[in-house]
């Protein structure tokens, strides 16, 4: 999935702190945390005609 390889692409750029990592935060090596979600899911989470 498209997706998939866009986040594995921004988590293997970002990711510093390995233990920092949990829950789908990440931890630059400013020590900055990041959570990484593909462009697309605000609007999937918001569009009413996706069955739940």
């Amino acid at each position: 999935m498209r997706y998939k390889e866009e986040i594995d692409n921004f988590w293997k750029r970002l990711s510093a702190v390995p233990e920092a990592e949990q829950c789908g935060w990440l931890k630059d090596q400013f020590g900055i945390s990041w959570q990484i979600a593909p462009a697309v899911l605000e609007k999937l989470m918001g569009d009413p005609s996706r069955s739940q």
